[in-house]
């Protein structure tokens, strides 16, 4: 049986594990896009005005196959590839959040987070 604590840690965890998600979520968006809409000239990925479509293409294929997965799964007829297609969304959106970086140390956190656009980077608004 769950005491009064362990209900109230549970719920603490979750409230705060959505937090999370929806902060690294943004943040990864905001990266993401901001270095698919500069050109390559500028250092990012040419996608221009269409740049929204691939940090919304990767989470919404992550979150599309997960279900997929767990619906298979509980149906009793798991396909072994569809478990794959998330996790290797999951591996593109780290390096492209780590390409969104401009030094180590901001490639290390969009990697590990997502985050917007570094001061100074050429692909980053300006910040006041």
């Amino acid at each position: 049986m769950w005491s009064r604590g362990d209900k109230w840690l549970l719920r603490v965890g979750v409230a705060s594990g959505a937090g999370l998600g929806t902060l690294g979520l943004a943040s990864s968006y905001k990266a993401m896009e901001q270095k698919a809409a500069a050109s390559a000239a500028e250092g990012g990925w040419g996608w221009g005005a269409h740049a929204w479509m691939l940090p919304v293409g990767v989470d919404l294929g992550i979150l599309v196959f997960s279900i997929v997965n767990l619906l298979l799964v509980k149906a009793e007829k798991p396909l072994a590839w569809v478990k794959w297609v998330p996790r290797l969304l999951t591996v593109v959106t780290i390096v492209l959040n780590w390409q969104s970086g401009a030094t180590f140390e901001s490639k290390l956190g969009h990697a590990a987070r997502g985050g917007p656009g570094d001061p100074g980077a050429p692909h980053a608004p300006a910040r006041v």
